[in-house]
C-alpha cells in the first residue's frame, strides 16, 4: 500500500484514479483493479496482484472494504478491471 501526496477530495481521487489507470494501462496493456482512499493518515493507494480469477476480485473487495474500515477513511474510490 502506497502514501499519496495531499489530496482532501473526492475530485482529488477521481484525478488520480484516472492518472494511475492511464499509467498502468501505457505500462502493461491492462487494467489492475485499485483502491484510492482518505483516512486519517491522508491518502493511500492499495493495488493486489495482477489476476484474472474471480476469487481473487472478491478477496480484494473485502480487502478493500477492511482497510476503509482500518484507516477510518471518508472517502474511497473503487476501480474495476474488465
Amino acid at each position: 500500500m502506497a502514501k499519496l501526496p495531499e489530496l482532501t477530495t473526492l475530485q482529488d481521487l477521481f484525478v488520480e484514479g484516472e492518472n494511475f489507470s492511464e499509467y498502468y494501462l501505457r505500462k502493461t496493456n491492462c487494467l489492475q483493479p485499485c483502491l484510492l482512499f482518505i483516512g486519517t493518515e491522508g491518502a493511500h493507494l492499495y493495488v493486489p496482484e495482477l489476476s484474472t480469477d474471480l476469487d481473487a476480485l472478491d478477496t480484494f473487495v473485502q480487502h478493500a472494504a477492511l482497510l476503509c474500515l482500518a484507516h477510518a477513511a471518508t472517502i474511497s474510490l473503487l476501480t474495476r478491471c474488465f
